[in-house]
């Protein structure tokens, strides 16, 4: 905290940011949703707010960190339409065509694409939507 005493008040402002943009987003009717670079869980998070609004959204959590993909999982074990599997945005392909994903996650529908936190860290831009011009919502903010 004392290399970056900022770091608490962001924190709070971004997870602010998430509850309001998934609440907007399952309000307009998404019920599926990516979160990319899900990062350790916290609450409330995105399959939280989603389900606050439509019950049955389904949501797949993606990271490149091991630990996290294992706490996510242990933690998401018994909850029905919700997985955390390992992927890197970076390459969008093998994220958007993993099995764990395609299994949940219907691309013939919408769904928002969450990568808030890993904006600034990911070289090129990952295209969340393998089928473009069939409606996609993504959530950025700027860190």
């Amino acid at each position: 905290m004392a290399a970056f005493p900022r770091a608490r008040k962001l924190a709070a402002a971004n997870r602010g940011f998430l509850v309001r943009a998934v609440r907007f987003l399952a309000e307009q009717g998404i019920r599926q949703y990516l979160d990319l670079g899900t990062g350790i869980p916290t609450s409330p998070n995105v399959h939280d707010v989603a389900r606050q609004v439509v019950p049955d959204a389904r949501v797949a959590s993606i990271d490149n960190d091991p630990i996290v993909i294992r706490r996510s999982q242990a933690l998401r074990a018994t909850v029905k339409g919700v997985i955390a599997t390992h992927g890197d945005i970076r390459r969008p392909h093998e994220v958007l065509t993993d099995p764990a994903v395609t299994s949940l996650i219907d691309f013939a529908e919408p769904a928002a694409c969450r990568r808030v936190p890993v904006a600034p860290q990911a070289t090129g831009r990952p295209d969340c939507d393998p089928h473009p011009g069939r409606g996609r919502a993504e959530e950025l903010t700027h860190e």
